[in-house]
């Protein structure tokens, strides 16, 4: 994994749109920071995030 991550990463590695990886990011649950207008996430930040998220059913 990339020390940093671009939105389209976090959307394909949690498999969700880009409207809810944005929502993530604005609750603060996903932390986030912007180089010039492009938002980036720290691998390490990703990781802490899935990890404190609820196992789903399937």
């Amino acid at each position: 994994m990339n020390d940093y991550l671009t939105i389209a990463d976090v959307m394909k590695i949690l498999r969700v749109s880009r409207t809810t990886a944005y929502g993530y990011i604005r609750s603060r649950r996903l932390a986030s920071f912007k180089v010039g207008h492009l938002v980036r996430i720290k691998a390490d930040d990703l990781q802490r995030f899935v990890e404190g998220q609820p196992k789903k059913s399937r």
